[in-house]
């Protein structure tokens, strides 16, 4: 029976004798000696068990296990011209499917800019994958991964893409039927929509703050930035979100009593896919239309300087 762990080396010594149909010529076009020829020769026939080329003829006379070999080596010769031709496809053209791990708002946000931007001459389709907390374990079905807290794998590559910015929002109908709060300490006797993401420290700054109100009763806990959105925008209370999020939703009015920290999301991939074009396409892409995403924020700076918004979620609590 065959050994199936052959030595690729030995078949390439094969197909040389086989090309050549010679020793000498075979050693030539290896860049190898005469006896090199040969020991891979002998080191493979005690593999197999058989012999494979019958000595002593001018000519090369193959056994019949040794054409069998042979057949096997050009097949095998062939698949990896196939896969090393498809890599270097893959490393230079870019087109295929990306799938793109993020929260779900984040998706709604980002996606007229991704549709309103195209890289030229690529054929890149990007695949949104929703995705509130995102685990290690989420780049096992995921290429790219966009979240708030950063990974710690070795062989995760991992990029700052930008900073998100946290406001505190309203449904214009809440405040029409509940009144402006004049104060940051006046919220505390509103309804209030909290999102349990203690990965976001914006997000855990104001649901402490809103677990410590001593109103259980109006306050609306979810798992998810979306849902938080759907629930403020309804009417169902004040809360915090993301400004990318909520940039393109009308119905919804931002409250400047307090300021959030603003948080770090990182773009990150397996180590293993970094020279794919179609990777660095996609990546090239997502930075281009967060960029174009995050034009119009107002700085960080010139909130604080808004006299009460500078006071914090930890600060009230």
């Amino acid at each position: 029976m065959l050994d199936l762990s052959l030595d690729w080396n030995d078949l390439k010594v094969l197909l040389a004798l086989s090309r050549a149909n010679s020793f000498a010529a075979a050693a030539k076009s290896l860049s190898v000696d005469q006896s090199t020829v040969s020991r891979r020769l002998s080191s493979l026939e005690k593999a197999v068990g058989f012999q494979i080329l019958i000595r002593g003829s001018r000519a090369l006379s193959w056994t019949d296990i040794g054409n069998k070999l042979v057949d096997a080596a050009y097949k095998a010769e062939t698949a990896i011209h196939a896969v090393q031709h498809k890599i270097r496809s893959e490393q230079e053209t870019p087109s295929g499917t990306v799938s793109v791990a993020m929260p779900p708002g984040m998706i709604v946000a980002i996606s007229p800019w991704l549709l309103a931007d195209t890289i030229d001459s690529d054929d890149v389709h990007i695949a949104f994958i929703g995705c509130a907390d995102p685990l290690d374990d989420i780049y096992l079905s995921a290429d790219l991964v966009i979240r708030y807290n950063e990974p710690t794998g070795a062989d995760l590559i991992s990029q700052v893409l930008f900073t998100e910015e946290f406001g505190l929002y309203a449904a214009k109908t809440y405040i029409e039927s509940a009144g402006m709060p004049p104060n940051s300490d006046a919220i505390k006797a509103l309804s209030l929509v909290s999102c349990d993401l203690s990965h976001i420290r914006a997000l855990k700054g104001w649901f402490d703050f809103s677990r410590q109100t001593g109103a259980n009763d109006r306050v609306t806990v979810v798992d998810n930035l979306q849902s938080a959105e759907q629930l403020i925008s309804l009417g169902y209370g004040i809360g915090v979100l993301p400004t990318s999020q909520v940039r393109a939703n009308p119905q919804l009015q931002r409250l400047d009593h307090l300021v959030f920290e603003r948080q770090t999301v990182y773009l990150s991939y397996h180590v293993s896919i970094k020279r794919l074009a179609r990777i660095k396409a996609a990546v090239h892409r997502l930075r281009r239309a967060f960029e174009s995403l995050s034009v119009g924020y107002p700085s960080f700076k010139s909130e604080c300087n808004a006299g009460e918004a500078c006071r914090s979620a930890a600060q009230l609590a």
